[in-house]
């Protein structure tokens, strides 16, 4: 029997919208037909999966790793089998810390970073706040469970800054939200806001994101066209250069021309280069920048997902790109699509919540993304998917550095 690995990133931030690390999501599934596994057994059977498959440089881009631990896996020597600074140990909420202090207290002592899942903010828990808190390093609160009292918030985080500890503030679903937090003085944030924003109708575009849509809007077989709407956005024509320059292409002789980066890489790289262009957003460290990752990630899983089932990979490539094309501009998805006359029909329909394969393609890719692996398994048998296939091909996605 062996152990399939189902593995996905949620990304944390902080104030800046920065890529802080990832809390890795996994799940091993056996071929077993409704085979549970607690708490210690699945990260187990998955941290030996990871260690086995997963080169952590490329996992994590150099950001830290969060992984659940319950207090069986503490009381173990497996976690030895990671390197500690990649990563944190996130101590589950079932964890009783006052039985489980002796463990906490040697893991800190080996030289791990400790963060607590799940904390419940009100007057009760804040009393037994001090007690524990020494031994972490960062503090996660549970924005959705109906037992935090708001009003205790701040108290909290006083006591938080007393000791030097980070408060996460995880499950943020909302842009109004967020900003209460970061008022109050959350340094670090999770949850479906940031891989899928809220509208913000009074956002406006930068010239460089109109010249993207305009250039994205001119005929594919009109290069003079292409060409020269290039050179019109100075630093869209020195991005192209520096691309195609790059060691990823290993030129043996540089190209100094917009039109000769075009011709080696082709109107339909370009048009894919430029859709992640959209999501830079000026960070000149795109390791840090969480849509642009999201997006390529996204779309990177759903190209190779649509080879394996027999759907056209550019497609899928482009539908998984431009799903997050809301948050990035603050545009409703049909404004966007009125400006790419000459973005395909079955896209289009997936970008608008039609019903096709590429919509089902996005569905599965949002699934894995929130961890919920059944749900990507189930989407993924109507496309004739082979489950087994999913995590390798996510992973693929994850470690991907081509467009």
């Amino acid at each position: 029997m062996h152990t399939e690995l189902l593995l996905a990133r949620q990304p944390i931030l902080d104030k800046e919208e920065r890529i802080y690390g990832y809390e890795l999501l996994y799940r091993p599934s056996s071929p077993l037909a409704n085979q549970k596994f607690d708490d210690m057994q699945a990260t187990s059977h998955t941290l030996m999966a990871l260690l086995h498959s997963v080169d952590f440089n490329d996992l994590l881009m150099g950001k830290k790793g969060f992984i659940n631990v319950d207090a069986k896996m503490l009381s173990t020597q497996i976690l030895e089998l990671l390197p500690k600074e990649q990563f944190v140990i996130e101590v589950l909420e079932s964890v009783d810390l006052k039985s489980a202090k002796p463990l906490v207290q040697k893991a800190r002592r080996e030289g791990w970073s400790l963060a607590l899942d799940d904390f419940i903010c009100n007057a009760s828990t804040l009393k037994n706040l001090e007690e524990f808190i020494e031994f972490f390093d960062i503090i996660k609160f549970d924005m959705l469970d109906p037992r935090n009292d708001p009003s205790t918030f701040a108290q909290a985080l006083g006591v938080l800054r007393r000791y030097g500890v980070r408060a996460l503030a995880e499950k943020v679903e909302s842009q109004k939200v967020y900003h209460e937090l970061k008022g109050l003085g959350f340094e670090l944030f999770q949850g479906y806001y940031f891989a899928k924003p809220q509208l913000h109708a009074t956002k406006t575009i930068n010239p460089a994101k109109l010249k993207i849509l305009e250039i994205l809007a001119i005929d594919p077989n009109q290069t003079d066209r292409i060409v020269q709407a290039l050179k019109e956005e100075p630093d869209l024509a020195l991005g192209l250069l520096r691309l195609i320059n790059s060691s990823f292409f290993a030129l043996r002789r540089p190209i100094s021309s917009v039109r000769q980066a075009l011709l080696y890489l082709g109107v339909d790289n370009l048009r894919k280069w430029l859709l992640l262009m959209l999501y830079a957003n000026n960070e000149p460290d795109p390791n840090n920048n969480a849509l642009l990752q999201s997006a390529k990630i996204r779309a990177q899983f759903m190209s190779k997902a649509a080879k394996e089932c027999g759907l056209d990979a550019e497609k899928a490539y482009l539908t998984g790109v431009l799903s997050l094309v809301e948050p990035l501009l603050g545009m409703r998805t049909q404004e966007v699509i009125a400006k790419m006359p000459f973005l395909d029909r079955e896209v289009e329909a997936a970008l608008l919540g039609e019903e096709n394969a590429y919509a089902k393609l996005l569905r599965i890719a949002q699934a894995l993304e929130r961890g919920e692996f059944d749900a990507a398994k189930e989407l993924a048998q109507s496309l004739g998917l082979r489950e087994e296939r999913l995590a390798q091909l996510y992973y693929e996605a994850l470690r991907s550095k081509a467009l």
